[in-house]
């Protein structure tokens, strides 16, 4: 009986001892697993802040590119888009945005960028920035920094969507032999009967059929909702259609709305060779060729466009009539009227 029981306590001391072994070794697999984790978390850490300056590096990019091509295609684009990189940088960040003269590159007509051949009126800016990023626990394994690069382009180009309709359209035999030249001063007649039962060599169009905007917001440029833009655009090869029976009299306020405010706040120094973005006194219109038919059913192709800077609303003869100065024709692939150079006609965006 007493040798039973010391040889149950000797068996109870082994286990004891067997067990203190197993709970000291996963105790230290605890420790190991403890360790890869809050290594994982440190490299989790790392690689986040590395994807976020990678992320600030495109934004920085995509709005040094915009501006610079804003400045295309002999403006200073450089300085622009360096100017617009250091403008957005990142202090306090743990890591700074960088974008030198070397990171910008131009390109012209015929030149390949972002996958993209240039067209005749294109022309395009490149813009590296980088974001250089401190580790903090993978230096542990010898790396103790990365850099991040993003790469943005933007295009300047004419516009291929056509452009916001405004009701009034140019006879293209009259464009072409009226003597219409960029700082001249025409008178553009509403009433000249080139074609029976239709407006003359100027005169009023009906807007799209989907646009929900009046013939009078187009025609005195009030703002529109953005659909109401989207339904209010013509382009070229688009067919339109004659709004007969009118005069400038009747629309006399809108067209002078316009150019009073387009003399006011941020316009008020603008003048037909400097005019500030937006200006609503600028009217782009159509230039038309006559296809068939009359009336309200005289039908035009769109063959491109024009733009005018509003002078005045005149009398002459009894009647009403625009006065305007000429500033560029807009008419894709005739070589008469060459690459516009007007501002208005072109669009910037990104294409990478």
């Amino acid at each position: 009986m007493h040798r039973a029981r010391s040889s149950g306590i000797r068996y109870l001391r082994r286990r004891t001892r067997a067990g203190g072994a197993r709970d000291g070794v996963a105790l230290g697999w605890v420790c190991v697993a403890l360790v890869g984790i809050t290594g994982l978390v440190g490299m989790a850490f790392d690689v986040g802040s590395l994807e976020v300056a990678a992320q600030r590096c495109q934004e920085v990019a995509d709005g040094a590119a915009l501006a610079g091509a804003t400045q295309l295609p002999a403006g200073p684009v450089v300085v622009t888009a360096t100017g617009i990189a250091s403008a957005n940088n990142s202090e306090g960040a743990g890591w700074q945005v960088t974008c030198n003269s070397s990171d910008v590159n131009t390109y012209g007509p015929g030149d390949t960028v972002g996958g993209v051949v240039l067209g005749t009126d294109a022309t395009a800016v490149e813009v590296t920035a980088h974001g250089p990023v401190s580790f903090g626990f993978i230096r542990l394994v010898g790396l103790e920094s990365a850099t991040a690069h993003r790469t943005a382009v933007a295009v300047r180009q004419t516009r291929t969507s056509g452009y916001p309709f405004v009701p009034i359209w140019i006879d293209r035999t009259t464009a072409e032999y009226a003597g219409y030249a960029p700082g001249e001063t025409n008178i553009l007649m509403a009433d000249g009967p080139t074609y029976p039962g239709i407006p003359g060599s100027f005169g009023f169009l009906a807007p799209p059929d989907e646009c929900t905007a009046s013939f009078r917001e187009l025609l005195g440029g009030e703002d529109l909702t953005e659909e109401e833009m989207h339904d209010a655009v013509y382009g070229t090869d688009d067919y339109v259609y004659a709004y007969p029976g009118l005069n400038v009299g009747q629309y006399t306020q809108e067209l002078l709305d316009r150019i009073e405010r387009g003399s006011e706040g941020i316009y008020a120094d603008d003048t037909p060779d400097s005019i500030t973005p937006g200006n609503p006194r600028v009217v782009i219109t159509i230039v038309a060729t006559y296809v068939d038919d009359g009336g309200a059913n005289a039908h035009f192709e769109v063959e491109g466009f024009v733009a005018f800077w509003l002078e005045d609303v005149v009398n002459i003869t009894g009647d009403k009539a625009i006065e305007a100065t000429f500033l560029d024709y807009y008419i894709p692939g005739d070589d008469l009227y060459d690459t516009p150079t007007y501002d208005g006609f072109f669009e910037v965006r990104l294409i990478q």
